[in-house]
This record gives C-alpha cells, sequence and structure tokens, in this order.
C-alpha cells in the first residue's frame, strides 16, 4: 500500500479560547524509481482564533523509528501515538511546542466517500471513511502552558495505491464540512491531466448519504496567497457550487497563513481552518471546516 492515512480535525474550547486542531499520521511509500524507502510524517496544527495565529509542527521518520500493530489500532511514532475504537479513540502529541492528549467518541453515523468508500485516485481506487461526528476530550498544550478542552472532531481513514500519474503531478483539495443543521460534507476536486474530477459525498444526520457533482474549485477559488516559506501559491476563498443541492457556500479560512511546510519539499501543504456560510436548497447554512491543498500550487 503505497498511502496510510489517520487524519482528525475540529474544535475545542479551551479555557476561553477557541482552538483549531488538526492531527495527522500518514504512512508513504515513493516509487521505486525515486530510490527512497517508505516513511512516516507526522504532525500537528493549532489556529488560536482570538490571537489570529496557527502554530504548526512537523515530523518524519524512517519506519524503523515507528510501530504499526496489525490487529488493533495502535501507531507510535517519538512524536505521535494513536489508539484505541471509534467508541474511545486516543491521539497522544508531544511535539516540541505543542502537545495533545485528546479522547474522541463517536456521536454520530460514518460517512462512506461516495457511498462505498472507493475514491478513484489516479488511476487507482483508495479506500476513504469518515466519522465526521465525534466528541472531544482532553488537553492541549502550547508553549509549555496546557489547557484543559472539550469540543467535536472529524475522523479520516484513507488507505490504498498511488496510481503512476500521481508522480507526474497532483494536486487535489479536499473539504470537509461541518454544517450547523447536522449535514457533514466531504469534498473533493482531483486536478489531473489537465482536468478536474469534483464531486461530494453528502451525509445526513439519519445516515443518507448523497452523491453529488461540484463546480470545479478553480472556478470560484480567489484571494491567493504565497508562502514566504515554499513559495507555492494557495488560494485562500471559494465560493462552491453544488448545482445538485442549488447550494453556493462560501469557505474562508479564520487565518490566511495555515500551510504546514514539510521537511520533505514534495509533502507541503495547506491545512485551513475555515468558517462556512450561504444556503442549499433555497435554506441558510453555517458550519466550519477544513480546506485542504496537497501537490503542486505554483
Amino acid at each position: 500500500m503505497d498511502e496510510d492515512s489517520y487524519f482528525a480535525f475540529g474544535t475545542l474550547q479551551a479555557e476561553g479560547r477557541t482552538l483549531d486542531v488538526l492531527i495527522h499520521y500518514v504512512r508513504l511509500r515513493p516509487p521505486v524509481q525515486w530510490g527512497a524507502p517508505p516513511f512516516v510524517q507526522v504532525m500537528m496544527s493549532v489556529l488560536d482564533r482570538e490571537a489570529g495565529k496557527s502554530l504548526v509542527e512537523e515530523e518524519v521518520y524512517g519506519l524503523d523509528q515507528t510501530s504499526l500493530s496489525c490487529t488493533e489500532l495502535r501507531l507510535d511514532t517519538p512524536t505521535q501515538r494513536w489508539s484505541g475504537t471509534p467508541d474511545a479513540l486516543r491521539i497522544g502529541c508531544d511535539f516540541a511546542t505543542l502537545k495533545a492528549e485528546l479522547t474522541l467518541v463517536q456521536a454520530g453515523p460514518a460517512l462512506a466517500n461516495l457511498g462505498t468508500g472507493l475514491l478513484p485516485f489516479y488511476g487507482e481506487h483508495n479506500y476513504q471513511y469518515s466519522l465526521p461526528t465525534m466528541t472531544a476530550s482532553g488537553s492541549i498544550t502550547i508553549d509549555g502552558k496546557r489547557h484543559e478542552a472539550t469540543g467535536s472532531f472529524w475522523f479520516d481513514r484513507q488507505w490504498g495505491p498511488f496510481g503512476e500519474s500521481l508522480w507526474r503531478r497532483f494536486q487535489w483539495s479536499w473539504i470537509g464540512m461541518v454544517l450547523d443543521n447536522g449535514v457533514r460534507i466531504s469534498l473533493w476536486d482531483i486536478v489531473e491531466n489537465g482536468g478536474s474530477h469534483a464531486f461530494a459525498t453528502v451525509l445526513h444526520p439519519n445516515g443518507r448519504h448523497e452523491i453529488v457533482d461540484v463546480e470545479p474549485l478553480a472556478i470560484g477559488a480567489s484571494k491567493h496567497w504565497t508562502s514566504p516559506d515554499t513559495g507555492n501559491i494557495y488560494p485562500t476563498e471559494w465560493d462552491v457550487s453544488i448545482p445538485q443541492l442549488q447550494a453556493r457556500l462560501k469557505v474562508v479560512p479564520f487565518v490566511r497563513e495555515q500551510e504546514i511546510p514539510s521537511k520533505l519539499p514534495s509533502n507541503h501543504k495547506y491545512e485551513g481552518a475555515s468558517s462556512i456560510s450561504g444556503e442549499i436548497l433555497g435554506q441558510p447554512v453555517s458550519g466550519r471546516g477544513v480546506v485542504e491543498l496537497v501537490g503542486e500550487w505554483k
């Protein structure tokens, strides 16, 4: 398997502060022609909305520095740990300036991307499911100061092979939307061979799935920002159109500067905690989410 990803994002209330937190573990196997061994990349970001500042930490490890259980959910690296079950998923982080001890508990139905959990991905199929409604409790430590925290999280799991076209050039956008009416949306826009394949899986509170086409995100993307760290150029505002739902949704990051620079040049990405507002089927909606931009954003 070329990719094995455990990804969680959410919003916590921590002693009067609103913190948007993202934690990611991904195991990657580069193509043979690169001559590079598999590795594990772990990261954590915390956006303090009141301070208007995003803090990011990332580490990369060889497989000999990590462990992965084949019989239970247990991932261990020097700075990040995952264990438990969906009834009590435990995540620990111990980076230099960011630390976390969180327990996530499933509180709503699962989302199977495209209704089946099979995701067409650069000439191959990946598997992807999400638990987009989880309660969260525990603590976040920033620069040595520990904060007790509670809130809600989205857990996402993806794994599978990569096609050859991904290694030639890849660029995708993914938006996880948590709407206040209980609807959850997993939206993909995968750019391949000069074209865009954009679609969304809509999960209703009763567990019903809708699979819908999405207008390519590039059409409604604006306010591009050039990262001073990597030179990547990211859009930082989106007008998302989903014709089948008569939906127009405005997605705006709480803070523009939310890139996660990597020690590996090909692994820079943008993870923007964002507000969402607009309407679906003539009804006003609002919420929050995360926008992920991966690949070549020059």
